[in-house]
């Protein structure tokens, strides 16, 4: 039986066009750097430090890699600018939004788990700010409440698809990974938690799968079929 379910959120329960949410992101991103005269920070800047952070090795939280990377090639101290980008994320980052859509059978999803007594997991890719997250969620209709955790660049130092990044979470919450379901869109990113003892839901209305990997999950099926799944799953509390 399972005791904890781990979501993914973007593709999964937040509908999104990857590809158009990060061009409309970086248009937006690099417009406001522009207009608080910000010359120096660039899409290939802001690729760099999001790498760091994917190959973070848990020394330091991901906001600090990232913000050693700007402090260092854009001299952007984070000190001084953390706070202007967050003006960013509350204001301007709304902009995105037409990249995404909510998806009402996510909602429903959160709600039926809630009510069954089972602990929610947001474990999307923590490489962005916790007010980023918080607005996608938003855009997604989901509340912040329904989550023991909502990982995000400032509360951990590892990122998908560093198995790492998931052993930081069940150690912190003292969690059995053969009592956990994660559930995602990406084969890789996502599916790698099965190297744990993890199974797997995959969600294939958005799939990712970049390295063409087989399809080997305990369940897949598209945003209906997981709303279906969690109808039949017991009571846990």
């Amino acid at each position: 039986m399972y005791k904890a379910i781990f979501f993914d959120l973007d593709g999964t329960l937040l509908g999104m066009d990857e590809e158009k949410f990060l061009n409309l992101y970086f248009k937006y991103l690099l417009s406001f750097s522009k207009s608080m005269q910000i010359e120096n920070l660039s899409v290939d800047l802001i690729e760099e430090g999001t790498t760091q952070m994917i190959f973070n090795q848990g020394k330091q939280t991901n906001e600090q890699v990232f913000w050693n990377v700007l402090e260092t090639k854009a001299n952007l101290s984070k000190e001084k600018w953390s706070p202007i980008f967050e003006q960013f994320y509350l204001n301007d980052f709304n902009k995105v939004q037409e990249s995404c859509y909510a998806k009402p059978e996510a909602q429903e999803i959160i709600s039926i788990l809630k009510q069954k007594g089972y602990p929610l997991y947001l474990t999307t890719n923590p490489i962005f700010p916790r007010t980023a997250t918080l607005q996608r969620m938003k855009w997604g209709k989901l509340d912040e409440n329904d989550f023991e955790i909502i990982t995000t660049y400032e509360n951990s130092c590892y990122s998908k698809p560093n198995i790492r990044y998931y052993k930081e979470i069940i150690t912190k919450f003292q969690l059995n990974p053969k009592e956990i379901l994660m559930v995602g869109n990406d084969v890789y990113e996502d599916g790698i938690v099965q190297a744990l003892g993890i199974d797997c839901y995959i969600v294939n209305d958005a799939l990712i799968n970049r390295k063409k990997l087989p399809l080997e999950m305990k369940y897949i099926s598209d945003i209906k079929g997981l709303l279906h799944f969690v109808q039949q799953l017991p009571k846990i509390a």
